[in-house]
């Protein structure tokens, strides 16, 4: 019962990105491949307000909830269609499998990106 409960949110879509070393000119490189796609999953989450040297950051962190037996790596970059959106997140924690369902926890790029910008 309660699987079919989280099956009727799982209305958004997922992709999930990792990374994989190649050689290119005699170098390594990292390149983003596309690991899944059009997973079914309901993302959840808020935005948040981060403060750092008297400047506030927006961000958004959240929840992806997606069903029993899919793995995602950990550190992947997930992208989420909900309600016509795309939402990108640029890290990605360790999944949490339950009997039910899975759950992600990950964090915004734009909140990333902010941080680290030097300006």
């Amino acid at each position: 019962m309660a699987d079919g409960a989280l099956r009727a949110l799982f209305r958004d879509k997922m992709t999930v990105l990792v990374y994989q070393r190649e050689k290119e000119e005699g170098r390594t490189v990292e390149k983003e491949t596309v690991f899944a796609e059009g997973i079914p999953c309901y993302l959840s989450f808020q935005k948040e307000s981060v403060q750092e040297a008297g400047l506030t950051f927006w961000g958004l962190t959240g929840t992806v909830f997606y069903p029993f037996g899919i793995h995602i790596p950990e550190n992947s970059r997930i992208l989420v269609q909900k309600q016509g959106e795309e939402y990108a997140f640029s890290l990605s924690g360790k999944p949490r499998q339950y009997w039910t369902h899975g759950e992600l926890t990950v964090k915004g790029e734009e909140a990333l990106a902010n941080r680290d910008d030097p300006k």
